[in-house]
């Protein structure tokens, strides 16, 4: 599982280095944003929470809201050219 993790994180590394290309990185944006999605969800389940677990479950909340936020502007605005 912990292998399977990392490779998850380092397929969202490079899905990441797609938004240096122009207008990839929405996509790359979406990819992450449901990555910590799941993560969040994952988090959530656990009734076992410890105060590192806590924050990892907000800040991935966060952050997943925020980057799904600005890919869905970006998109928009660029339909809107």
């Amino acid at each position: 599982m912990t292998r399977e993790l990392a490779q998850a994180n380092i397929a969202f590394g490079l899905s990441g280095l797609l938004a240096l290309i122009p207008h990839w990185w929405p996509i790359a944006g979406f990819a992450g944003a449901a990555y910590l999605c799941f993560a969040f969800l994952g988090h959530l389940r656990n009734p076992g929470k410890n105060a590192q677990e806590q924050f990892a479950l907000w800040t991935d909340a966060i952050v997943a809201v925020v980057v799904l936020v600005t890919s869905v502007y970006a998109v928009v605005a660029h339909a809107a050219l």
